[in-house]
Protein backbone atom coordinates (compact mmCIF):
# COMPACT_ATOMS: atom_id res chain seq x y z
CA UNK A 1 0.00 0.00 0.00
CA UNK A 2 1.97 3.31 -1.38
CA UNK A 3 -0.26 5.57 0.67
CA UNK A 4 1.34 4.03 3.93
CA UNK A 5 4.91 4.84 3.06
CA UNK A 6 6.68 6.97 5.06
CA UNK A 7 7.04 10.34 3.74
CA UNK A 8 10.70 10.92 1.61
CA UNK A 9 12.75 12.52 3.80
CA UNK A 10 12.84 15.59 1.79
CA UNK A 11 9.40 16.06 1.61
CA UNK A 12 8.98 15.91 5.36
CA UNK A 13 11.36 18.18 5.78
CA UNK A 14 9.67 20.46 3.80
CA UNK A 15 6.73 19.97 5.23
CA UNK A 16 8.23 21.10 8.58
CA UNK A 17 8.54 24.46 7.56
CA UNK A 18 5.23 26.13 7.43
CA UNK A 19 4.38 25.12 10.60
CA UNK A 20 7.68 25.82 12.33
CA UNK A 21 7.03 29.63 11.01
CA UNK A 22 3.62 29.55 12.29
CA UNK A 23 4.64 28.28 15.54
CA UNK A 24 7.63 30.57 15.89
CA UNK A 25 5.99 33.75 15.11
CA UNK A 26 3.14 33.07 18.13
CA UNK A 27 5.60 31.71 20.77
CA UNK A 28 8.65 33.11 20.44
CA UNK A 29 8.98 36.68 21.91
CA UNK A 30 7.97 35.09 25.89
CA UNK A 31 10.98 33.31 25.56
CA UNK A 32 13.74 35.28 23.82
CA UNK A 33 12.94 38.20 25.85
CA UNK A 34 14.66 36.65 29.48
CA UNK A 35 17.37 34.90 27.08
CA UNK A 36 18.13 38.39 25.57
CA UNK A 37 18.58 39.86 28.75
CA UNK A 38 20.73 37.23 29.99
CA UNK A 39 22.87 37.22 27.33
CA UNK A 40 22.72 41.46 27.40
CA UNK A 41 23.83 40.99 31.31
CA UNK A 42 26.44 38.42 30.58
CA UNK A 43 28.32 41.28 27.50
CA UNK A 44 28.02 43.70 30.37
CA UNK A 45 30.21 41.51 32.77
CA UNK A 46 32.50 40.72 30.11
CA UNK A 47 32.59 44.75 29.43
CA UNK A 48 33.45 44.65 33.24
CA UNK A 49 36.60 42.23 32.95
CA UNK A 50 37.87 44.00 30.01
CA UNK A 51 37.89 47.49 31.70
CA UNK A 52 39.09 45.45 34.92
CA UNK A 53 41.92 43.93 33.17
CA UNK A 54 42.80 48.05 31.57
CA UNK A 55 43.30 49.27 34.51
CA UNK A 56 44.91 46.21 36.35
CA UNK A 57 42.79 45.57 38.73
CA UNK A 58 41.67 42.38 37.07
CA UNK A 59 42.65 39.84 40.25
CA UNK A 60 40.21 42.41 42.64
CA UNK A 61 37.03 41.60 40.63
CA UNK A 62 38.06 38.14 39.86
CA UNK A 63 36.00 36.10 41.50
CA UNK A 64 32.74 38.16 41.80
CA UNK A 65 32.92 38.38 37.89
CA UNK A 66 33.32 34.79 37.72
CA UNK A 67 30.10 34.19 39.63
CA UNK A 68 27.90 36.58 38.06
CA UNK A 69 28.67 34.68 35.06
CA UNK A 70 28.16 31.40 36.02
CA UNK A 71 24.59 32.07 37.33
CA UNK A 72 23.80 33.90 34.81
CA UNK A 73 24.85 31.08 32.68
CA UNK A 74 22.98 28.72 34.51
CA UNK A 75 20.15 30.39 34.67
CA UNK A 76 20.30 30.72 30.70
CA UNK A 77 20.65 26.88 30.47
CA UNK A 78 17.56 26.27 32.76
CA UNK A 79 15.49 28.76 30.76
CA UNK A 80 16.71 27.14 27.90
CA UNK A 81 15.91 23.75 28.32
CA UNK A 82 12.03 24.22 30.06
CA UNK A 83 11.45 26.62 26.68
CA UNK A 84 13.13 23.89 24.23
CA UNK A 85 10.04 21.24 26.56
CA UNK A 86 7.57 24.02 26.30
CA UNK A 87 7.95 24.28 22.55
CA UNK A 88 7.59 20.72 22.51
CA UNK A 89 4.39 20.12 24.25
CA UNK A 90 3.01 23.21 21.80
CA UNK A 91 3.61 21.45 19.26
CA UNK A 92 1.95 18.31 19.62
CA UNK A 93 -1.25 20.63 20.36
CA UNK A 94 -0.39 22.86 16.79
CA UNK A 95 -0.21 19.79 14.84
CA UNK A 96 -3.16 18.25 16.66
CA UNK A 97 -5.16 21.38 15.49
CA UNK A 98 -5.53 22.44 18.87
CA UNK A 99 -5.01 25.75 20.36
CA UNK A 100 -1.24 26.71 21.34
CA UNK A 101 -0.36 28.33 24.32
CA UNK A 102 3.42 29.07 25.48
CA UNK A 103 2.57 29.29 29.22
CA UNK A 104 0.08 26.64 28.86
CA UNK A 105 2.68 24.58 27.24
CA UNK A 106 4.86 25.49 30.28
CA UNK A 107 2.98 24.47 32.96
CA UNK A 108 2.51 21.09 31.45
CA UNK A 109 6.38 20.58 31.67
CA UNK A 110 5.98 21.03 35.30
CA UNK A 111 3.55 17.76 35.70
CA UNK A 112 5.01 15.80 37.61
CA UNK A 113 5.01 12.82 35.53
CA UNK A 114 6.07 14.61 32.33
CA UNK A 115 8.94 16.39 34.63
CA UNK A 116 10.01 13.29 35.74
CA UNK A 117 10.62 11.23 32.76
CA UNK A 118 11.92 14.50 30.71
CA UNK A 119 14.69 14.69 33.47
CA UNK A 120 15.57 11.06 33.09
CA UNK A 121 15.92 11.69 28.94
CA UNK A 122 18.07 14.61 30.03
CA UNK A 123 20.26 12.42 32.36
CA UNK A 124 20.55 9.85 29.50
CA UNK A 125 21.55 12.43 26.75
CA UNK A 126 24.14 14.42 29.31
CA UNK A 127 25.82 10.91 30.31
CA UNK A 128 26.17 9.61 26.48
CA UNK A 129 27.66 13.38 26.01
CA UNK A 130 29.83 13.02 29.31
CA UNK A 131 31.36 9.75 28.38
CA UNK A 132 32.03 9.87 25.29
CA UNK A 133 30.18 12.31 22.45
CA UNK A 134 29.70 9.73 20.40
CA UNK A 135 26.68 8.11 22.07
CA UNK A 136 24.79 11.12 22.36
CA UNK A 137 24.48 10.98 18.47
CA UNK A 138 22.73 7.90 19.02
CA UNK A 139 20.65 9.12 22.41
CA UNK A 140 19.44 11.97 20.66
CA UNK A 141 17.64 10.72 17.68
CA UNK A 142 16.42 7.56 19.52
CA UNK A 143 14.65 9.83 22.14
CA UNK A 144 13.53 12.44 19.46
CA UNK A 145 9.82 11.75 19.55
CA UNK A 146 9.44 11.29 23.25
CA UNK A 147 7.28 14.59 24.14
CA UNK A 148 4.84 13.69 21.24
CA UNK A 149 4.42 9.89 22.69
CA UNK A 150 3.70 11.60 26.30
CA UNK A 151 1.47 14.07 25.00
CA UNK A 152 -0.74 12.00 22.48
CA UNK A 153 -0.07 8.29 24.62
CA UNK A 154 -0.45 9.57 27.80
CA UNK A 155 2.85 7.36 28.57
CA UNK A 156 5.45 7.73 31.30
CA UNK A 157 8.63 7.03 32.22
CA UNK A 158 10.81 4.51 31.19
CA UNK A 159 7.90 3.08 29.26
CA UNK A 160 7.60 6.57 27.60
CA UNK A 161 11.83 6.25 26.73
CA UNK A 162 10.79 2.88 25.53
CA UNK A 163 7.92 3.66 23.24
CA UNK A 164 10.34 6.20 21.77
CA UNK A 165 13.17 3.98 20.76
CA UNK A 166 10.61 1.83 19.81
CA UNK A 167 8.87 3.69 17.13
CA UNK A 168 12.55 5.77 16.00
CA UNK A 169 14.00 2.65 15.37
CA UNK A 170 11.20 1.06 13.52
CA UNK A 171 12.00 0.54 9.26
CA UNK A 172 9.36 -1.80 7.05
CA UNK A 173 11.13 -1.62 3.77
CA UNK A 174 14.85 -2.11 5.29
CA UNK A 175 15.91 0.87 3.00
CA UNK A 176 18.29 2.90 5.27
CA UNK A 177 16.34 6.42 3.94
CA UNK A 178 13.43 4.83 5.52
CA UNK A 179 14.70 4.48 9.11
CA UNK A 180 12.90 6.85 11.37
CA UNK A 181 16.59 6.82 13.18
CA UNK A 182 18.28 8.04 10.01
CA UNK A 183 15.32 10.73 9.64
CA UNK A 184 15.19 11.71 13.23
CA UNK A 185 19.27 12.17 12.71
CA UNK A 186 18.37 14.47 9.74
CA UNK A 187 15.99 16.40 11.28
CA UNK A 188 18.33 17.06 14.41
CA UNK A 189 21.07 18.27 12.12
CA UNK A 190 18.80 20.29 9.77
CA UNK A 191 17.60 22.78 12.99
CA UNK A 192 21.18 22.72 14.06
CA UNK A 193 21.94 23.96 10.56
CA UNK A 194 19.50 26.61 10.63
CA UNK A 195 20.24 28.20 13.72
CA UNK A 196 24.12 27.89 13.07
CA UNK A 197 24.01 29.52 9.50
CA UNK A 198 22.13 32.21 10.80
CA UNK A 199 23.90 32.69 13.61
CA UNK A 200 26.91 33.07 11.19
CA UNK A 201 25.62 35.45 8.88
CA UNK A 202 24.94 38.01 12.08
CA UNK A 203 28.34 37.60 13.17
CA UNK A 204 30.22 37.61 10.04
CA UNK A 205 30.55 41.47 9.42
CA UNK A 206 31.06 42.38 13.54
CA UNK A 207 34.10 39.45 13.13
CA UNK A 208 35.07 40.98 9.86
CA UNK A 209 35.36 44.59 10.84
CA UNK A 210 37.29 43.36 14.23
CA UNK A 211 39.68 41.67 12.24
CA UNK A 212 40.01 44.54 9.46
CA UNK A 213 40.73 46.97 12.97
CA UNK A 214 43.54 44.61 14.18
CA UNK A 215 45.14 44.40 10.71
CA UNK A 216 44.97 48.11 9.97
CA UNK A 217 46.63 49.02 13.53
CA UNK A 218 49.27 45.78 13.38
CA UNK A 219 50.36 47.40 9.60
CA UNK A 220 50.25 50.69 10.77
CA UNK A 221 52.75 49.58 13.17
CA UNK A 222 50.97 49.84 16.40
CA UNK A 223 49.74 47.53 18.86
CA UNK A 224 46.41 46.22 17.97
CA UNK A 225 44.32 46.64 21.71
CA UNK A 226 41.90 44.34 21.78
CA UNK A 227 40.54 45.55 25.01
CA UNK A 228 39.49 48.86 23.60
CA UNK A 229 38.65 47.71 19.72
CA UNK A 230 36.03 44.99 21.87
CA UNK A 231 34.61 47.90 24.15
CA UNK A 232 33.80 50.50 21.10
CA UNK A 233 32.13 47.56 19.68
CA UNK A 234 29.97 47.50 22.55
CA UNK A 235 26.76 48.76 21.11
CA UNK A 236 26.95 46.78 17.94
CA UNK A 237 27.17 43.43 20.39
CA UNK A 238 23.87 43.71 21.47
CA UNK A 239 21.20 43.83 18.54
CA UNK A 240 23.96 40.87 17.38
CA UNK A 241 22.84 39.00 20.70
CA UNK A 242 19.37 39.50 20.05
CA UNK A 243 19.43 38.33 16.44
CA UNK A 244 21.72 35.30 17.69
CA UNK A 245 19.06 34.55 20.07
CA UNK A 246 16.02 34.39 17.60
CA UNK A 247 18.36 32.33 14.95
CA UNK A 248 18.50 29.75 18.14
CA UNK A 249 14.82 30.22 18.66
CA UNK A 250 14.28 29.28 15.34
CA UNK A 251 16.41 25.79 15.58
CA UNK A 252 14.15 24.72 18.68
CA UNK A 253 10.96 25.22 17.12
CA UNK A 254 12.31 23.20 13.90
CA UNK A 255 13.47 20.38 16.38
CA UNK A 256 10.04 20.35 17.91
CA UNK A 257 7.99 20.52 14.58
CA UNK A 258 9.55 18.00 13.33
CA UNK A 259 9.73 15.56 16.04
CA UNK A 260 6.01 15.59 15.82
CA UNK A 261 5.76 15.32 12.17
CA UNK A 262 7.83 12.29 12.25
CA UNK A 263 6.31 10.61 15.18
CA UNK A 264 2.91 10.81 13.12
CA UNK A 265 4.69 9.54 9.67
CA UNK A 266 6.08 6.54 11.41
CA UNK A 267 2.58 5.50 13.58
CA UNK A 268 0.44 5.99 10.57
CA UNK A 269 3.05 4.02 8.64
CA UNK A 270 3.21 1.23 11.55
CA UNK A 271 -0.36 0.95 12.59
CA UNK A 272 -1.51 0.95 8.90
CA UNK A 273 0.85 -1.70 8.37
CA UNK A 274 -0.74 -3.65 11.06
CA UNK A 275 -3.82 -2.88 9.70
CA UNK A 276 -2.97 -3.80 6.48
CA UNK A 277 -1.65 -7.65 8.13
CA UNK A 278 -4.96 -7.91 9.81
CA UNK A 279 -7.30 -7.44 6.86
CA UNK A 280 -7.20 -11.25 5.38
CA UNK A 281 -7.62 -12.22 9.31
CA UNK A 282 -11.11 -10.70 9.78
CA UNK A 283 -11.90 -11.49 6.42
CA UNK A 284 -11.38 -15.06 6.89
CA UNK A 285 -12.92 -14.77 10.52
CA UNK A 286 -16.48 -13.26 8.64
CA UNK A 287 -16.15 -15.54 5.65
CA UNK A 288 -16.51 -18.69 8.52
CA UNK A 289 -19.39 -16.53 10.64
CA UNK A 290 -21.66 -16.08 7.43
CA UNK A 291 -20.67 -20.35 6.64
CA UNK A 292 -22.06 -20.83 9.94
Amino acid sequence: MKELDLLPFPELADRVVRPTLRCYVRMAWPIALPLVILSVFMFRIQGTWLKAMETGNFEEGFGAGLAAVLVTAFFALIWSMLCLWAISIAAVELLAGRPVSFWRALRQVFVPRVFATLMISLAINFLAMMFCFVPVLLTLPLLYVLVPVMVEEKIYGIAAIKRSVELVRFNATGRWADSGFIQASGLLFIGWAISTAIGMVVQMPFTIYQQWRIWNETLSGRTADIIQITQDMGAIQIPVQMVNVFAQLLGWFYWAISAVALYQEIRRRREGRDLEAAIPQILKLDDGAAVS
